[in-house]
C-alpha cells in the first residue's frame, strides 16, 4: 500500500475515534442550568402557613385565600380531655387595614352528592381571644399568627362520640371594622353570597335559568327573591334562589346560623338601553336592564301580600 494511502487512512481513524469520545462525553456529561425564577405574592390577604401538630391531617390540609379545609382529630391530653390546636398565620399584602369578624362555615359536595362543611356536630371550633378576636386590625404589610382550639361540646358522650371533624372555614377578615354590637356577623353573612352573584351571571346556564324564572313570573318579572319568615315558604322564586345560591343562604357564623334574605332585580340602571338585558313588563318591553342583588342577614318584619309568599320592594320592611 502507497504511503499516502496509509497516511489518510490513518488521519481518519483518528478522526473517528476523536469524535467517538466527543459523542460520548456529550452523553454522558453532567449539564447544570443556573437561573433565578421570581414570583411575587398575591396583593390581598391571604393565610400563609397552617400548623397543627398530629392533630391535623398534612396529606388533606389545604388552604387558599382565607379558607381552611382540614381533617381533624382530637387528641386525648393528661387531664384525660379530648382537644386539638393548630395555629393560622395570615398576611396583609395589601395598602389597607383588614379587620377579623368570624368564622364561616363553608360548603363541600362528596362523592354521594352530600353537602358537607362541618361534619361533626359535637366538636366545636374557637378561635383563642388572646391571640385574635373579633374587630381586631391587621395593617398593611403585616402578619398575624392565631390560634384555634377544638374540643367537643358540653354534654357530648366522649366514649362513643367521633374525634374526627372535617371542615371548610373560612376566617373572614374585611376593611370594614365591625360593630362590636353585631352578634350575627352579618356582614360576614352577606359577603358569602357576593362571591357567587359574578358567578351565576357570567355562566350563561345559569343566567337564563335566572331570566327565565323572572319572565315566567308574571305578576312581577322584574325580580325574584326569598324573603326569610318564622313560616315554611313553599314559593317557586325561593326554589330558585336557593338552587342558585345553595346552602349559602344560611350560613354558620361562629356556630350559629345566620339566614339571609336575597332579592335580585333587574332595572336599567345606567339608562342606556342598548346595553343590559330586555323583558315584557306588564304594559311594556323594558330595555337595557342590569342585575341587581339585594341582601340583608335581618328578617323582614313584614312582607305585602299577607302570609302569600311574594316579595314587594316597596313594602318591604325591616326591623
Amino acid at each position: 500500500m502507497k504511503m499516502w494511502i496509509k497516511a489518510i487512512l490513518g488521519i481518519s481513524l483518528s478522526l473517528m475515534c476523536l469524535f467517538t469520545c466527543v459523542g460520548y462525553a456529550a452523553v454522558s456529561g453532567n449539564v447544570v442550568i443556573n437561573g433565578n425564577v421570581e414570583a411575587e405574592p398575591p396583593k390581598a390577604l391571604f393565610i400563609t402557613s397552617v400548623g397543627g401538630g398530629n392533630y391535623l391531617d398534612p396529606a388533606t390540609l389545604a388552604y387558599s385565600g382565607t379558607i381552611v379545609t382540614s381533617n381533624l382529630t382530637l387528641r386525648e391530653n393528661a387531664s384525660g380531655i379530648y382537644e386539638a390546636s393548630f395555629t393560622i398565620t395570615v398576611f396583609n399584602n395589601t395598602t389597607d387595614s383588614y379587620y377579623y369578624h368570624s368564622m364561616i362555615h363553608g360548603t363541600y359536595t362528596n362523592e354521594s352528592g352530600d353537602t358537607v362543611a362541618y361534619s361533626n356536630d359535637d366538636i366545636v371550633l374557637d378561635v383563642v381571644d388572646e391571640t385574635l378576636k373579633k374587630g381586631d386590625e391587621l395593617k398593611a404589610g403585616e402578619q398575624k399568627t392565631f390560634t384555634v382550639n377544638a374540643s367537643f361540646k358540653d354534654g357530648v358522650d366522649v366514649n362513643n362520640a367521633s374525634k374526627e371533624l372535617f371542615s371548610i372555614i373560612n376566617y373572614y377578615f374585611s376593611t370594614t371594622q365591625p360593630d362590636p354590637e353585631d352578634t350575627g356577623g352579618g356582614e360576614a353573612a352577606i359577603s358569602g353570597l357576593l362571591t357567587r352573584f359574578p358567578e351565576i351571571l357570567n355562566d350563561p346556564q345559569e343566567y337564563q335559568e335566572l331570566s327565565q324564572a323572572m319572565n315566567d313570573n308574571w305578576s312581577h318579572p322584574s325580580y325574584v327573591g326569598n324573603v326569610v319568615s318564622s313560616w315554611e315558604i313553599l314559593d317557586d322564586d325561593t326554589a330558585l334562589i336557593q338552587d342558585l345560591f345553595g346552602v349559602a343562604l344560611s350560613l354558620n357564623i361562629d356556630g350559629e346560623e345566620v339566614p339571609v334574605t336575597v332579592i335580585i332585580q333587574r332595572k336599567n340602571v345606567d339608562g342606556n338601553e342598548n346595553t343590559g338585558d330586555d323583558y315584557r313588563g306588564t304594559f311594556r318591553t323594558i330595555k337595557g336592564c342590569e342585575m341587581m342583588l339585594y341582601m340583608t342577614p335581618v328578617k323582614p318584619s313584614s312582607v305585602s301580600g299577607g302570609t302569600y309568599p311574594k316579595i314587594s320592594l316597596s313594602t318591604i320592611q325591616i326591623e
